[in-house]
């Protein structure tokens, strides 16, 4: 997961991925699903695209986030996450 936070410290969102992973022991690995989950701590901000896809032995998960002041966008954040399995069950 990653959390956005201001210059204060003060988290905004957090975006994070999951993903389930089968492997051969020393042969393969396939990632079977990914989904995600998303908080928003500050009432500025929103979440306007979100999506999670499996590929090959990765979880891939991709979202952008808009902050508006006064119906003004002041700020936009993309998030990319990934988790990899290799053919030993290590994520990364």
């Amino acid at each position: 997961s990653v959390t956005y936070r201001d210059a204060d410290g003060v988290g905004n969102f957090t975006f994070t991925l999951y993903g389930s992973f089968q492997f051969i022991p020393g042969s393969s690995a396939a990632c079977t699903s990914s989904s995600y989950s998303i908080d928003i701590y500050d009432a500025n901000w929103e979440n306007t695209t979100a999506n999670a896809y499996a590929l090959g032995n990765q979880a891939i998960g991709d979202a952008t986030f808009n902050e508006k002041i006064f119906l003004v966008t002041t700020d936009i954040q993309d998030v990319h996450l990934t988790i990899t399995c290799n053919a030993y069950g290590t994520l990364s």
